[in-house]
């Protein structure tokens, strides 16, 4: 009866209607707490993302810089070959109408004037080894002769040059193949040379042309006495052995010339003290090891270094480049080089444990 009074209807209309209102702003609240929530997790979500992003242009940056160096990379290598392209077409040119050829013959024709048989005895150790591994052992500071003596037990072919005698004394070892071209140390050294034996020895030409004296034990190749550039590879070497400025690479080059194909090198530290002479020149230190013996360089050899190599830093860059042509010439023709020295600064072949080597020599042979 009361809610029908007009007043308190009023009133009671009034008040429903606060109850609704209070209920709807309840429910907008947790609406908008709910709504609240869901911002907050959509800006967390949308951090994320940035991070994401961040990550991702980070990401494609490095990849950019990646594809950036790998271009970088391939255009130097683009680069190397085709200059190795314009020496190959320069080889191939020399090769047919260079005067290679026309020098090493004169070479020969002489030595076999004096020393008849020469000629074939050179010619009968082309391919006397084809596709066999050899050793080719440098005279450096790391050289030992424990080494050897691991060579010998295994009976594996092996090349060596120069005073190379002066560690015979601590081993039966012995090179198959002994060689030399220094005509400094063959001036020096000729007596010493000769009583060598029990191996081939071989010589340059000029020890004959030049006459510097004669070993008849010793065979004698044609040698081109020029610091070409790019230093010279001839396969075949009675067109000639050029400079290289190390007897490593004319023992390599003999070598191929013989049929190796897997050829190992032992004791090339290629380290090469210098020391500035009163001239303000660079010269050889003599005075730091620099081969196995201390006995290495005698007065003689060592006035007659001193005197010829006037820059000693231009030599070892020269040495370095013909390395690094002979690895090419060497990949070309499929001849694989590997250094098993201990230690040492050439880096140019790839690196070999020596233990393994010897283990792939054997494993070779038993699978032939």
């Amino acid at each position: 009866m009361l809610r029908q009074i007009w007043p308190l209807c009023k009133l009671y209309q009034l008040s429903e209607r606060v109850y609704d209102l209070q209920a709807q702003v309840l429910q907008l609240k947790d609406e908008n707490i709910t709504l609240i929530n869901e911002n907050k997790m959509l800006i967390n979500a949308n951090m994320k993302n940035q991070k994401k992003i961040v990550d991702l242009n980070d990401m494609l940056s490095k990849y950019h810089n990646g594809i950036k160096t790998l271009d970088d990379q391939l255009k130097k290598q683009c680069d190397i070959f085709e200059r190795y392209q314009h020496e190959t077409a320069d080889y191939d040119w020399y090769s047919k109408y260079g005067y290679d050829w026309m020098i090493s013959d004169l070479q020969m024709s002489y030595v076999e004037s004096v020393l008849p048989g020469n000629r074939k005895r050179l010619l009968d150790l082309r391919d006397s080894h084809m596709g066999e591994s050899c050793f080719i052992i440098g005279n450096g500071p790391s050289l030992s002769a424990t080494d050897l003596d691991i060579l010998k037990k295994n009976c594996i072919f092996s090349f060596a040059s120069k005073r190379i005698n002066l560690i015979y004394d601590q081993t039966d070892w012995r090179p198959d193949v002994w060689a030399a071209s220094d005509l400094d140390y063959i001036e020096t050294s000729l007596d010493e040379i000769k009583a060598m034996s029990g191996y081939i020895k071989m010589l340059c030409a000029q020890t004959i042309t030049r006459q510097i004296g004669i070993d008849k034990n010793a065979i004698y190749y044609p040698f081109i006495q020029m610091e070409r550039r790019p230093p010279w590879f001839n396969a075949d070497i009675m067109r000639g052995v050029h400079f290289w400025g190390t007897v490593t690479c004319k023992l390599i080059n003999i070598a191929v010339y013989m049929g190796f194909k897997y050829i190992y090198l032992l004791g090339v530290d290629n380290t090469f003290p210098f020391k500035k002479n009163e001239k303000g020149q660079y010269v050889c230190d003599l005075d730091k090891k620099n081969h196995f013996s201390d006995k290495y360089y005698d007065k003689r050899y060592a006035d007659k270094m001193y005197e010829n190599i006037d820059n000693v830093i231009r030599a070892r860059q020269y040495m370095d480049e013909s390395y690094k042509s002979l690895k090419w010439h060497c990949d070309f023709l499929k001849v694989k080089v590997f250094n098993t020295t201990r230690g040492g600064e050439l880096e140019t072949f790839p690196r070999m444990d020596l233990d393994y080597a010897i283990e792939e020599i054997n494993n070779r042979r038993g699978s032939e």
